[in-house]
């Protein structure tokens, strides 16, 4: 609903067409959120590193002290949190692809409307952060959240966002996983949802300018 858009729709495309994509890290994580933090971490990795190698990846990072030292190319701080990346395990060596992406495709944004300007020329947004996936729709960005608590796979559900479980990532790959179709129960129910939100705002009789559609 970021851009009172009632008409909002988005137009996925084929799996060959992708190009650039924007994958929505979240590193920081405790046994309230997965309780298997290490599968939790790997599949990420995982991921990072296959995106890495085919596409025009952006890793866009949401307050993880170590990924914003990268971005910031902080010296003060880089030199700490790069070490305690591969005491950690994090990087697995000097010639991991994802030091590479940490030092040259990381994207950090301390207002959403810089999300929205980086966001708007990708292809697709993916990953476990619900700051990245639900703006990304906001922008007509098809995104695909991965379900790994109950509070992101809510809000996934709520707006008709499509899923994809750890079990499916492992198991699969990307390319047999992402459906274009899967898009259109967001672009058929999408109306729907605005008229909701906005009778909603009436009922309880708060002020807002959604538009009557």
């Amino acid at each position: 609903l970021r851009h009172n858009n009632p008409s909002l729709r988005v137009e996925p495309k084929p799996w060959s067409l992708i190009k650039k994509v924007a994958f929505n890290l979240r590193r920081e994580v405790s046994t309230t959120y997965s309780n298997d933090i290490a599968r939790y971490l790997d599949i990420q990795k995982k991921m990072m590193r296959d995106l890495h190698a085919r596409f025009d990846l952006t890793v866009t990072v949401h307050g993880e002290a170590a990924e914003k030292a990268f971005f910031y190319k902080e010296p003060e701080y880089l030199p700490k949190y790069r070490d305690e990346l591969f005491k950690t395990g994090w990087f697995s060596g000097e010639d991991d692809p994802l030091v590479k992406v940490y030092e040259n495709k990381l994207f950090y944004n301390d207002a959403v409307g810089q999300y929205d300007r980086m966001i708007k020329d990708k292809d697709l947004a993916i990953g476990f952060r619900v700051h990245g996936n639900l703006p990304a729709m906001a922008n007509g960005v098809p995104a695909v959240c991965v379900d790994y608590d109950t509070r992101s796979r809510e809000l996934a559900d709520s707006f008709d966002i499509p899923t994809l479980s750890m079990d499916e990532i492992e198991a699969s790959p990307l390319e047999e996983l992402y459906q274009p179709e899967a898009f259109d129960r967001f672009n058929r129910n999408y109306l729907g949802h605005y008229r909701r939100m906005r009778d909603f705002l009436d009922r309880n009789g708060m002020a807002h300018n959604m538009l009557p559609v």
